[in-house]
């Protein structure tokens, strides 16, 4: 009968040692799972109880048999001085602490499986030279067992090689900073809970929105507001009526502004022609000379920028270009203007509305960007 070991059948994950199994300390004591083979793993445990000699598994082991061994420390428990009283309880102390570790030695009570409690080892043994084997770092390190502050230097002689899969940039691998400490290439497809970019100056993604079978679309004060004074945005739309003209009116304090407070004038690129209506207009732009078709492949697409959105000095002006196609197909390019009278330079635009002149927008697509300045 071995002294040094107990072997017992699986039994959920608490265990009482028997008396007749003698050890110094409880925490010296610890726990193998026997494999099918005749080998052994180390089970993990969660605690150990002196009163009630009471073993706690971290969970249930998948072996069918347990082997509770105990591992005397190699450190002395009694340091004998000249001159010291004697007692009975010293004696026994280290008589037993030699005994059961020939014991374990000759019983081989650890069957060979050697486990590294990280807690205990001391910054000094990790000094120059020194190598830990694969099998040592196999299981998990958990973030408590590595408390503490370990120094760079003390990880340098650690082989790559026994870091998991070791250093690189393949699948279970660990990253590394490059020799001027900066990450190497990697997928970051994954990273979440990354801070919002902060922009010192140009365009801010606010919209993109899509839309069909509506009689208007209003960009509103989600998008246009006082966060910036100026804005770009993009526009391609298809009317469900031919022969109509687009419509941009302005959204002032919530609410769409069709009264007589614009001016607007829109010239055809290549011709003399023009349209200018520069007074007392209900419409904020109108950007085409010419109307614009619904057949397939017809339409509209430009581009406007507002200024001066949020001025109570400045009239809210806008501006832009125009591609769009007329009834039957022929292609047409305008420049376009419009803006608020100075009489009404007070009004603050909060919102944008697109809309024909008769009939539905029949499919179409808008995008916001805010002009953020320096």
């Amino acid at each position: 009968m071995a002294n040094s070991y107990i072997e017992v059948s699986t039994s959920g994950t608490t265990y009482v040692l028997p008396d007749t199994f003698i050890y110094l300390d409880i925490d010296d004591i610890n726990a193998l799972g026997k494999n099918g083979d005749g080998s052994y793993s180390a089970l993990t445990i969660s605690s150990r109880t002196s009163s009630t000699r009471t073993i706690v598994l971290s969970g249930t082991p998948s072996q069918s048999t347990i082997r509770f061994y105990r591992a005397t420390t190699s450190q002395a428990l009694v340091n004998f001085v000249d001159g010291a009283r004697l007692t009975e309880a010293d004696l026994d102390k280290a008589y037993r602490q030699g005994l059961f570790a020939a014991q374990e030695v000759l019983e081989n009570a650890s069957a060979g499986v050697t486990t590294i409690s990280v807690s205990n080892i001391a910054y000094s043994q990790l000094d120059a030279g020194f190598t830990l084997p694969t099998s040592q770092l196999s299981g998990t390190i958990t973030n408590a067992q590595l408390a503490g502050s370990i120094a760079n230097s003390k990880l340098d002689n650690i082989a790559n090689s026994k870091l998991a899969a070791g250093v690189g940039t393949s699948a279970n691998n660990l990253v590394a900073l490059d020799g001027s400490a900066k990450l190497p290439a990697v997928d970051g497809s994954q990273l979440t809970n990354l801070p919002a970019p902060t922009f010192t100056s140009g365009l801010v993604f606010l919209l993109d929105a899509d839309m069909s079978g509506v009689a208007n679309y209003d960009i509103t004060s989600t998008y246009i507001n006082s966060t910036y004074d100026e804005y770009y945005i993009t526009f391609d739309l298809l009317p469900a009526n031919d022969g109509v003209d687009l419509h941009g009116t302005a959204i002032v304090g919530g609410s769409v502004t069709t009264a007589s407070k614009y001016a607007f004038e829109h010239d055809r690129i290549g011709t003399n022609a023009e349209d200018i209506d520069d007074a007392t207009d209900v419409v904020f732009f109108n950007p085409t000379f010419n109307t614009i078709g619904n057949a397939a492949g017809e339409g509209i697409t430009g581009h406007v920028t507002l200024q001066n959105v949020n001025s109570t000095t400045r009239s809210c002006v806008a501006s832009g270009i125009v591609n769009y196609f007329t009834t039957g197909g022929a292609h047409n390019a305008d420049t376009f203007a419009g803006a608020f009278l100075p009489a009404n330079r007070a009004d603050v635009v909060n919102g944008l509305r697109f809309a024909f002149s008769g009939g539905n927008i029949a499919s179409g697509n808008v995008k916001v960007y805010g002009l953020k300045k320096t």
